[in-house]
C-alpha cells in the first residue's frame, strides 16, 4: 500500500518555515552547504529533491529532522529503502552527510 504525505502532516511544518521566509527545500539544501547528503555531488539550489532518512512508509516522520536534500539519481537509487538498505546496495560504510555534519 503506498503512503502519500498528508496535507495535514505537511502543513504545520510549510507554515512555520514561510513564516520565517524559509523553504524545506532551502533548509535542507543549506544544512549539506548544497550537497546531496548521499553521495556528496553538489546540487543547485533549484534542482534539489527532498528525501526522507526513514521513508514514511517505514514509519518516518515528515520532519525536519528525518528530511536531507539528496540529486535526483540518489533519491530515485534509494526510493523507499531503509538507510541500511541503501548503504548495502551502495556498497559504502557511511554517506557523505555522515561524514560531513
Amino acid at each position: 500500500m503506498k503512503h502519500h504525505h498528508s496535507k495535514r502532516t505537511r502543513r504545520p511544518i510549510m507554515k512555520a518555515l514561510a513564516a520565517g521566509g524559509l523553504s524545506l527545500h532551502g533548509v535542507a539544501w543549506s544544512r549539506t552547504n548544497g550537497h546531496c547528503w548521499y553521495c556528496g555531488v553538489e546540487v543547485p539550489r533549484e534542482q534539489v529533491t527532498l528525501d526522507h532518512q526513514v521513508p514514511i512508509v517505514h514509519g518516518g516522520l515528515h520532519q525536519l529532522s528525518n528530511i536531507v536534500a539528496s540529486c535526483q539519481r540518489c533519491n530515485t537509487a534509494k526510493a523507499q529503502r531503509s538507510l541500511d538498505a541503501y548503504r548495502e546496495r551502495c556498497s559504502v560504510t557511511h554517506f557523505w552527510g555522515e561524514q560531513h555534519p
